[in-house]
C-alpha cells in the first residue's frame, strides 16, 4: 500500500468531491517491525535452549563426558557414561540477538564452535598441538608436568617420610606415586563434526516454521 494513498469520494457535508487519505501505511510498517522483533526474540531463545541441550546430550555420549570433580572421580561415577554437563562459560557462548531492523541472529562464540559445526583438521604451525584432558583441571606448563616421548605427564606430590621429634625416620619409606598421563603432543588433530541434530544451522531450520507462524500471529494481533 503506497504511503498517503487515498481516493476521491463524495463529502456528505458539502456538495463537492474531496480527497480522502489513509494513514495505514505507517501503522502497518510499525506493526510489521514489532511483530518481527517479538517473534525473533522468542524463537531466538528457543534455538539457544535447544543448542545447549544438544551439546549436553552429545557430551553425555562420551565416556566420562561432562564436568567432573574430585568427588565424582573418587566414587567412580561417570566411569561409563558422563552426565554431559558443560561449563557456564560454554553456555554463555551460545546467544541470540535481534537487530534494529528485526533480523534474528543466533551465535556460538566458543573457540571451537565453527570447526565443530563442519568438522575438520587442526594442524600445528610452529609448535606441536597439546591435547589435554581438561576435565581433570590440569594446567599445562606447571612445574609438576613434563613431556616424554610426545606424551604429557603430571607428577604427583612427593610423599615425605615421617620422622619423630629427634628427626629419625619412622616406619617404611613411602612409595612414590607414578606420574599420570594427562595428554599428548600432536602434529595435527581431527575434530569430529557435531551430530546433525546439534548443528546450529539445522536447529535454526527446524524453528523456521514456528518463526513464520509467530510472525504472522503477532502481525495480525497488532493490525486489528
Amino acid at each position: 500500500m503506497a504511503k498517503k494513498q487515498g481516493f476521491d469520494g463524495w463529502s456528505s457535508g458539502r456538495a463537492e468531491w474531496t480527497r480522502v487519505r489513509f494513514d495505514y501505511a505507517d501503522t502497518y510498517e510499525r506493526e510489521l517491525l514489532r511483530a518481527q522483533k517479538k517473534a525473533g526474540r522468542k524463537i531466538g531463545r528457543a534455538v539457544v535452549k535447544e543448542r545447549i541441550a544438544n551439546l549436553i546430550a552429545e557430551n553425555r555420549e562420551r565416556i566420562g563426558g561432562g564436568i567432573r570433580n574430585n568427588v565424582s572421580r573418587s566414587l567412580g561415577r561417570n566411569s561409563i557414561q558422563g552426565k554431559g554437563k558443560i561449563s557456564p562459560r560454554r553456555k554463555k557462548a551460545v546467544r541470540s540477538l535481534v537487530g534494529r531492523d528485526g533480523t534474528l541472529v543466533v551465535l556460538d562464540h566458543a573457540p571451537m564452535a565453527m570447526i565443530r559445526e563442519t568438522g575438520g583438521i587442526i594442524r600445528a604451525k610452529d609448535k606441536k598441538l597439546k591435547v589435554i584432558d581438561r576435565r581433570r583441571g590440569v594446567k599445562v606448563g606447571k612445574k609438576n608436568t613434563f613431556v616424554k616421548d610426545g606424551l604429557i605427564f603430571e607428577k604427583k606430590p612427593y610423599r615425605k617420610r615421617q620422622r619423630n621429634q629427634a628427626g629419625k625416620p619412622i616406619g617404611p619409606k613411602p612409595k612414590q606415586p607414578e606420574p599420570r598421563l594427562i595428554g599428548a603432543l600432536r602434529q595435527e588433530v581431527a575434530i569430529p563434526q557435531l551430530p546433525q541434530k546439534a548443528r546450529l544451522s539445522n536447529i535454526a531450520e527446524r524453528h523456521l516454521k514456528d518463526y513464520r507462524d509467530l510472525f504472522a500471529q503477532y502481525l495480525i494481533e497488532g493490525t486489528k
